[in-house]
């Protein structure tokens, strides 16, 4: 949908949300702003990539970095984790090529 389009819907939408409210109690003062805000909130797409464990970790193990750790404490997504970026001098990723000869 072109953004024109969208923001017009939005305007609307936001302007008759505010006016059913006025309408119920008179006596709420909120500004059109959280109105409009609230009203991008509901109507507009929320973008989220969903993403599995494996390949957060290839990309870890890609990029130079220990092997992760989950870690599940405070994440609302299903998983989180944790690693530190350390050498990896016999494995692919950034240093690859570099190894030490035997």
């Amino acid at each position: 949908m072109p953004k024109n389009v969208q923001n017009m819907i939005v305007k609307l939408h936001a302007h008759l949300v505010r006016a059913l409210h006025l309408c119920r109690n008179s006596s709420v003062s909120i500004p059109f702003k959280e109105y409009l805000v609230a009203a991008y909130d509901d109507l507009t797409p929320r973008w989220r990539h969903y993403h599995d464990l494996i390949e957060v970790s290839r990309w870890f193990y890609e990029n130079g970095y220990s092997s992760p750790v989950l870690s599940h404490w405070d994440n609302p997504y299903e998983f989180g984790l944790v690693a530190e970026k350390i050498k990896q001098h016999a494995t692919p990723g950034v240093h690859y090529g570099n190894a030490p000869k035997l």
